[in-house]
């Protein structure tokens, strides 16, 4: 099971012929399509057969077996899965699980950040989660489990003041009941961004422009060179959760709560339809963040995005001199318009600048964007983080089972893959190595990472989600 940790220096030009009839899957009522195979990697038939008799032979078991205590339930998971779970990249956090501190971490540095939002002028953030209330448990097995979603509240300095459910009912630090409140407000946000991740991120942001590339440009193509590497093993890994992650029976069905069809599959299906094609900065704004001083992603991800959307439009420009160019660049053109049918709110004209916002978009999306969402490894590594099998707070029970915290920490190590990372070197990939926008892309990226270096050392938590030297380069994993 061990895996070769690939870099970019190994990565090879793409080689396969432009195919518009590239087989397809389809999936969630075919609302998901994606190639059948990936362009460099096939899932080997050992995988799929694994994940077809799991599926079909191993019952659904709903039975929950309370762990003693945390540092049991951590010390379970790193017998089971120390070999396949990678180190948190910033290093274990030092944070009590059930401190207030953490929730500034998780909702500011970490998967509840794409969620947040500011309310009035001086009334602080909001990450309001209720949705997650539209998706219900299963309630036909041995257990009663509590429904996901909630609203969580912080002041102007990013602390927690309280929690709301949906029916009103409210939590506060000297409520009896805050503990469970948080263990609530924690799993909710972890929830809601593996949906992001998995449907918008993987499924739409990587899917679809690598499906474009592989389907209408040629391998010769500068920027079938250029963008290549950005989708290393990315169908890959969409054909990988089809059964894994995506079944009635794969891993998530089984570890998490919800009602297949009314709960999970409802909220893949409303990912899909919630997606809009949207600028990281324009996200950030509409959610009133652009002056926070510790949200992550509107300082170092914002940062990130400019560096990859110059990049891009500096690739842009050394391929095509004028609009004349690209209108006779057929190619690119049907590329582009595939992109357009099947990415909610991407323009539908395919102009120089167009051609740029939108690949700049991609390209941060699978990499930056995917590395901060996709950063799960300290959940699966300390079960108490979260409860995918939240029981009532009647029940008083804080501590995740057994069957929830190996449920987590297999998923994760399903799921992860070793990738290539931007601050790496893949310019014998592209049509000119030595190209000015490659050299000074190079040159940004290091400068960000020496800045990251700093910020992570003046106080702030460390954090290293959007850091060249760990964001992985496309969304393999």
């Amino acid at each position: 099971l061990t895996q070769h940790n690939p870099t970019a220096e190994e990565l090879t030009p793409p080689t396969k012929a432009a195919d518009p009839n590239l087989p397809m899957f389809e999936e969630l009522d075919g609302k998901l399509r994606f190639p059948t195979n990936g362009e460099l990697t096939k899932v080997g038939i050992m995988t799929k057969t694994f994940f077809s008799l799991f599926n079909k032979l191993i019952p659904m078991n709903d039975q929950t077996s309370e762990c003693k205590d945390r540092s049991q339930a951590i010390q379970m998971v790193r017998d089971m899965f120390a070999n396949f779970i990678p180190e948190p990249r910033e290093g274990h956090w030092r944070d009590d699980g059930t401190s207030d501190a953490l929730m500034k971490r998780i909702f500011f540095s970490s998967v509840g950040m794409f969620f947040i939002k500011k309310q009035g002028f001086n009334e602080g953030y909001v990450a309001d989660l209720t949705k997650l209330c539209d998706y219900p448990c299963r309630e036909n097995g041995p257990m009663q489990f509590e429904p996901f979603g909630c609203k969580t509240f912080f002041d102007e300095d990013g602390n927690i003041k309280r929690i709301e459910e949906k029916d009103g009912t409210t939590y506060t630090p000297t409520h009896e009941h805050w503990a469970w409140a948080k263990t609530k407000s924690r799993t909710s946000a972890f929830l809601g961004s593996f949906f992001v991740h998995l449907i918008q991120v993987h499924y739409i942001w990587g899917n679809v422009p690598g499906a474009a590339l592989r389907k209408f440009v040629s391998p010769e193509h500068r920027i079938r060179k250029a963008f290549t590497v950005h989708f290393f093993k990315t169908h890959y890994s969409c054909v990988s959760a089809k059964d894994s992650l995506l079944h009635q029976y794969g891993m998530v069905s089984r570890g998490i709560s919800l009602d297949y069809e009314k709960g999970l599959k409802k909220a893949f299906l409303d990912n899909i339809d919630d997606f809009q094609f949207q600028s990281y900065p324009d996200e950030i704004k509409e959610r009133g963040l652009q002056d926070c001083k510790f949200h992550i992603g509107a300082i170092d991800g914002v940062a990130l995005h400019k560096i990859i959307v110059k990049y891009v439009s500096d690739t842009i420009d050394e391929t095509y001199s004028n609009e004349k160019e690209l209108k006779a660049d057929r190619e690119m053109r049907e590329a582009y318009r595939y992109i357009a049918d099947n990415m909610a709110g991407v323009p539908k004209m395919c102009t120089l600048e167009n051609l740029k916002m939108v690949w700049g978009e991609i390209i941060f999306r699978v990499s930056g964007y995917h590395s901060s969402i996709g950063h799960i490894s300290q959940y699966a590594l300390d079960p108490f983080l979260v409860n995918f099998r939240l029981q009532s707070k009647e029940l008083e029970s804080l501590i995740p089972s057994n069957e929830q915290a190996l449920a987590l920490a297999l998923i994760t190590a399903a799921t992860t893959m070793p990738c290539p990372t931007l601050g790496q070197d893949w310019g014998h990939v592209l049509h000119d190595p030595k190209c000015n926008s490659y050299k000074r892309f190079r040159r940004r990226l290091r400068k960000l990472g020496e800045d990251i270096d700093h910020k992570n050392t003046a106080g702030r938590y460390g954090n290293v989600d959007f850091h060249p030297e760990h964001c992985s380069l496309s969304v393999c994993a």
